[in-house]
């Protein structure tokens, strides 16, 4: 329900309240942080939030007889940790959570000895690294349960339990090659000193799942290997960054990735400008890309709401626009109410934003969920995801027909 209040009167003096970014959709709170969305469940998840929990009570006598006892078998290359093979220790420890009774063992076994061979041959393993759970798992039903669940693989005929939903950085043995090392340049124009940084290989380690970046090479835009670059990928915006074609390998993440940029014809993924974060430079336009002046629209009569200060730090931090210009309009105003209402906004405060604010993606994804454009004003109306927002309705405000619609008017904040 939302936080409506009628508050006209003298205004009393308040405290600074710094109102705090706050989403409640997860998908929506990983754009905002700056990357793009990835709406892919982690592939371990299930199994590792289920088994957050507290720890169990202390065993009795028959439960320490008859505590199941488990064989965690990994099977791996002695060059995976070289290579940024995925971990399997984060899974292990999941596993041993869900049964805090049971008494496990762990193993390793290398793929090029003989064991490691008949295991790839008795389960038809094609991934590696990979992990084969064997034991008392009749007394295991909760680990059971929950692995079939989660997708992360299959229950053998001899009741062992397979991992074969292995994210990458994987060994592919059929291909004999390993998969998921993707190779990244960055292409920065370092005469751009406002320029908003590209995302760092760490960044995509944060995607779900991981994206390993193995290298990260640096070109500058204005060399010969930075032009012959642009022109070989027709780029038209710097800085920007290339993926190399592994970046396929990763099956869940490279269909979310459309509205970013383009595969090109060697299977690089480059980014363009409907996936870089502004300031940026267009060389179509030859220009910066990204500055947006906000305009406040607040009622000063009402105690509750937020102040433009308050509203442009919280907002800064939430939206990430660059804003070059901060003014604010109060409603008492009959013009500003007039031309409000006229736009379509029935409650204050709200924000108006002009200039290159569809440069910006979290407006090209939600501003139909955030706001309205009225006249290419984007006018952000829905402030729910700000913590603690108060609004005034303003449509009970009583209005002065003979003042005309007409530009707001502002005070510099």
């Amino acid at each position: 329900m939302e936080n409506i209040k009628k508050t006209h009167g003298k205004k009393t003096k308040k405290e600074s309240k710094i109102f705090k970014f706050s989403l409640k959709d997860k998908n929506t709170q990983f754009l905002l942080v700056g990357i793009f969305i990835i709406a892919v469940l982690a592939v371990f998840g299930i199994i590792i939030m289920q088994t957050n929990q507290s720890p169990a009570p202390e065993k009795t006598a028959q439960q320490t007889e008859e505590a199941a006892k488990l064989l965690l078998t990994e099977i791996t290359l002695d060059d995976c940790k070289k290579n940024k093979c995925f971990s399997l220790s984060s899974l292990e420890e999941a596993i041993k959570n869900t049964d805090l009774n049971a008494k496990y063992e762990t193993k390793t076994v290398l793929y090029d000895t003989e064991e490691g061979k008949a295991l790839v041959k008795k389960y038809n393993l094609t991934k590696l690294p990979t992990l084969v759970i064997s034991g008392d798992l009749d007394k295991a039903k909760e680990l059971e349960s929950q692995w079939l669940a989660a997708n992360l693989g299959t229950k053998e005929s001899d009741n062992s339990l397979i991992l074969r939903n292995i994210p990458n950085v994987s060994y592919d043995i059929e291909k004999n090659k390993y998969l998921g090392q993707v190779k990244m340049i960055t292409l920065s124009f370092n005469e751009c000193k406002e320029c908003a940084p590209t995302p760092k290989p760490e960044n995509f380690s944060q995607l779900v799942p991981p994206v390993t970046i193995i290298e990260n090479k640096k070109i500058d835009a204005t060399t010969d290997e930075g032009k012959e670059l642009m022109q070989k990928y027709s780029i038209t915006a710097v800085p920007t960054i290339i993926l190399s074609k592994e970046i396929a390998e990763y099956e869940t993440i490279l269909p979310t990735m459309g509205e970013l940029g383009t595969t090109e014809s060697d299977g690089s993924f480059v980014f363009r400008e409907s996936g870089l974060n502004p300031l940026y430079f267009s060389l179509t336009e030859q220009r910066l890309v990204g500055y947006v002046k906000a305009f406040y629209l607040i009622d000063s009569n009402c105690t509750a709401c937020p102040s433009p200060t308050d509203l442009n730090e919280a907002l800064n931090t939430a939206l990430g626009f660059k804003i070059v210009e901060n003014k604010y309009a109060d409603i008492k105003d009959p013009t500003n109410l007039n031309t409000a209402l006229s736009w379509g906004v029935t409650k204050v405060p709200a924000v108006v934003y002009v200039g290159d604010v569809n440069a910006y993606f979290v407006v090209k994804k939600l501003w139909d969920k955030l706001g309205i454009v009225k006249d290419e004003k984007y006018i952000l109306t829905n402030l729910d995801f700000l913590t603690g927002i108060q609004y005034e309705d303003i449509t009970t405000l009583p209005k002065q027909t003979e003042v005309n619609v007409g530009e707001l008017v502002v005070n510099t904040q």
